[in-house]
Formats: structure tokens, C-alpha cells, sequence
């Protein structure tokens, strides 16, 4: 039996082509920011932050690109999801390394 994608757009329609399941990703990170210790406490918060780390740890591993960068390396305050093989992504990741 084939390993089933971590995260596979179906491409079906407007709302489930890559760009808009990366930029649909993008959102439920800064969802996820805008809970934070300045307005809630609790176990919540740990939580949360591990939900964030194993969301982008097992997209990067597929080869999404998950940053606080623009695909021209300018700093964000919004979440940027790249699909695998997109420029913008690769160019992040290659500025990861120089880094």
C-alpha cells in the first residue's frame, strides 16, 4: 500500500488548487499566532505550540516551505506556506542555509 501524502490539494477547483491550500495553510498559522499569552493562559498555549511544530515539521518534511518570509526574503508578521517546487520556497530554504 502507497504512504498516504501529508498534504495533497486536490486541485479540483479554485479553492483547492495549490496556491490557495498553501495560502489557506498560511492562515491557520497566524490563527494559531493570535492566541498567545497576551490574551490567554494555560496549558492551551503548549498546546497550541505543538500543534504549530508538528504542522510545520511534517509539511517541511514533504517539502512544503513554511516561513515568516516573503518569497523575497523580506520579513513577515503573516505565515507564507510554499508548495514543493515553488521558486519562492526554494529561494527561502537556500537562504536557511546561508544563514
Amino acid at each position: 500500500m502507497a504512504k498516504k501524502p501529508y498534504c495533497k490539494p486536490w486541485n479540483a477547483g479554485l479553492a483547492s488548487e495549490t496556491p490557495a491550500v498553501a495560502r489557506a495553510i498560511g492562515k491557520l498559522f497566524d490563527a494559531l499566532d493570535s492566541i498567545n499569552a497576551n490574551i490567554v493562559d494555560g496549558q492551551i498555549l503548549d498546546d497550541i505550540q505543538k500543534a504549530r511544530l508538528t504542522l510545520m515539521d511534517r509539511l517541511e518534511a514533504e517539502g512544503w516551505t513554511v516561513s515568516y518570509q516573503t518569497g523575497q526574503l523580506k520579513g513577515s508578521d503573516n505565515c507564507h506556506v510554499y508548495a514543493p517546487g515553488s521558486k519562492a520556497g526554494e529561494r527561502i530554504l537556500q537562504d536557511r542555509e546561508a544563514r
